[in-house]
């Protein structure tokens, strides 16, 4: 007996890149909510900073890894949720390298 199929907008969620090459094709996916494009692009620009973080901490080969392909794909990310959501500020709080922190 085989599994079904889990729905798009739940493996996109769990891995963005395994669905959509590129940010903008989550854009495009006419299947999905405004909110379901803005989650998985969430979770992808948090995925691209997690890889980022890991490379800078050695714990990733820079020259084996795709860490400059990430430095790329949060930029297109960060863009890709621009056209969304319009130019946004970042939210109040501390600066991470995972984002902002945000203030208690």
């Amino acid at each position: 007996m085989t599994m079904p199929e889990q729905p798009l907008y739940e493996r996109a969620l769990a891995d963005p890149k395994s669905v959509f090459k590129k940010p903008q094709a989550v854009l495009d996916e006419s299947r999905l909510s405004t909110q379901q494009k803005r989650k998985i692009l969430a979770q992808w620009e948090h995925d691209a900073r997690l890889i980022q973080v890991a490379e800078e901490e050695s714990m990733v080969n820079a020259e084996k890894g795709p860490v400059n392909e990430e430095r790329s794909m949060l930029r297109d990310v960060r863009l890709a949720v621009q056209k969304i959501s319009g130019p946004t500020e970042e939210a109040p709080g501390t600066p991470t390298k995972l984002g902002t922190t945000p203030q208690a």
